[in-house]
């Protein structure tokens, strides 16, 4: 069913993931966005330098399949609120983010403030 969607002109993964996931019923299928694809790198939850697939392959892996909705929206106000891109809030010390404890802060450098992509941090290794 996915491939079909992603046939029709318009839609990208993210949307046929989302139609097959909250319009399709089906369980297990975990939407990549900007905020998810950010997370789970910098969190360590994917590979710093993975794709868009790849994070989906990684989260559809570790997440329970009647989680993911859960988990999918959750990681979307995450990003919002707290692990934005340009100004986490690990920036601003570990008591201004509720997940610090299990982060890896991939790309993150809390010293100096920067903050770069995690596939930047696996490029200069």
């Amino acid at each position: 069913m996915r491939e079909t969607l992603l046939e029709m002109k318009g839609v990208g993964p993210k949307t046929a993931d989302c139609v097959l996931l909250f319009s399709g019923g089906r369980n297990g299928v975990f939407p990549v966005d900007t905020h998810v694809h950010r997370i789970a790198r910098r969190m360590g939850l994917a590979p710093a330098d993975a794709d868009h697939e790849q994070v989906r392959q990684a989260m559809e892996a570790a997440v329970p399949p009647e989680k993911c909705g859960f988990g999918h929206t959750a990681m979307i106000q995450f990003g919002r609120e707290y692990c934005t891109a340009r100004e986490p809030a690990c920036l601003d010390g570990p008591e201004a983010c509720p997940l610090v404890e299990h982060c890896e802060q991939v790309g993150v450098d809390e010293l100096s403030g920067d903050v770069v992509d995690p596939a930047e941090v696996v490029a200069d290794d």
